[in-house]
Order: C-alpha cells, then structure tokens, then sequence
C-alpha cells in the first residue's frame, strides 16, 4: 500500500508515474455533482494482487468550496483513501 503522505507531495503526473510503476492500475475517473461546488472529480487507482482482488484504493480528489459570500473559491486537491 501506497503512502499517501509520499503522494501528497508528489505533482499529479510524478504521483501519477509512481503509482503505475507500484502496479496500480488507473480506473474510470468519477465525476459527481455537489452542493458545494459543481463538481467533485475523483481520479481513482487501484492495486490488485495475482488474482484480482483489491489490495488497495486510493483517489486523487479535486474540489471546491462556496465561501460565506457565497463565492467559489479555487479547486482544492488531495489524496484519499478509497
């Protein structure tokens, strides 16, 4: 399993390379719709071991947030665990 610690202070392409070097695979991005903000994209990887079962999930997720001016503030990032 992947730290995501290490990943967090990767850049999306660098943590992206060493996830698929680590035998992660990347899986179908999620877009869902949010009160919040418009949308929450989750870029998901997933290790399997040799036969096909999920050893690990994790998601690179990109979101935003309504201040109480009831402005959009920029999309935030991070990684979590699925």
């Amino acid at each position: 399993m992947v730290s995501l610690f290490i990943l967090q202070g990767l850049s999306l392409s660098g943590a992206d390379k060493y996830l698929l070097e680590a035998g992660y695979i990347e899986e179908e991005t999620i877009e869902k719709k949010s009160l919040e903000c418009d949308i929450i994209i989750t870029y998901v990887y997933v290790l399997y071991d040799i036969e096909g079962k999920v050893i690990d999930r994790v998601g690179y997720v990109e979101y935003c947030f309504i201040d109480e001016d009831g402005d959009q503030d920029a999309f935030k990032v991070e990684w979590i665990r699925l």
